[in-house]
């Protein structure tokens, strides 16, 4: 009879709680076509329900909420493009700046989410739309080994972009390690530790929150739709749609997550 299984195989350095495969095998060997879930986990998901070799999303440092002083873009207005008989004004400006937000010091890129608004902020995200005239804010996040950032596209017309200020929250994982000096698994009163340290009981792991608990919010499916031209994003239950947009499109169902702060 298959069973569902707490192991761990140290020669591999794999714990995991699962549902075996099948009865098929000796529950020792690791090649058994039983222990599938725990030698191939990834094949088998719907078997297994904790893996040491899962990234579990440690957090590498607290929730971090950052204020940004957005600054102005100024008018502009170019000199008279002159062709016989027309005279031509090019109006306003575009400007790309990138801009730290938050340091993480890992010495690698790492997994990472910015929530803008009570949502997860996706690419080109608009964060300040002026007037009717195409005076916009627009903002993309990215990362390097150091920081995390915002990608900013800001555009003027003949009438300047104020500044604005705008609240972002960060969140920024580590990547799991293993410590090939601790046990496979071990429990010393206070504190479980799993896969040689891969997982611990006393780090900070994302988990599902109440809706009420977080901004951020994995989706679930495609987050953009296009109709007429016109764009509609929806993250997290947050809906924006560009002026002419004529779609249907209501966005993908999402998980509200978070860390303990």
């Amino acid at each position: 009879m298959a069973l569902t299984r707490f192991t761990g195989f140290a020669s591999h350095d794999a714990v995991a709680l699962f549902k075996e495969a099948s009865a098929s095998g000796v529950q020792t060997n690791w090649w058994s076509v039983r222990n599938s879930p725990i030698r191939v986990p990834g094949s088998n998901l719907s078997n297994v329900y904790f893996h040491s070799d899962f990234d579990y999303y440690e957090l590498a440092r607290p929730k971090a909420t950052i204020t940004v002083s957005h600054t102005s873009v100024p008018v502009y207005i170019s000199p008279d493009i002159g062709i016989p008989g027309l005279v031509i004004k090019l109006t306003g400006q575009t400007r790309l700046n990138d801009i730290p937000i938050f340091t993480h010091g890992l010495g690698y890129v790492p997994r990472y989410m910015v929530a803008f608004g009570g949502a997860v902020l996706t690419n080109g995200t608009l964060v300040q739309d002026v007037g009717t005239d195409g005076r916009t804010r627009i903002i993309s996040a990215f990362a390097d080994a150091n920081k995390i950032y915002l990608r900013e596209l800001a555009r003027s017309t003949a009438t300047a972009l104020p500044a604005v200020s705008k609240t972002y929250e960060v969140m920024v994982f580590k990547h799991p390690t293993k410590d090939p000096s601790k046990p496979l698994f071990s429990f010393d009163g206070s504190v479980v530790q799993i896969g040689r340290g891969a997982v611990s009981s006393d780090k900070n792991y994302l988990r599902r929150v109440l809706p009420a608990e977080s901004s951020f919010d994995i989706d679930r499916g495609p987050t953009m739709d296009i109709a007429n031209g016109s764009i509609r994003v929806v993250s997290g239950g947050n809906v924006y749609s560009e002026p002419h947009y004529t779609g249907s499109f209501v966005g993908p169902a999402f998980i509200p997550v978070g860390g303990v702060v």
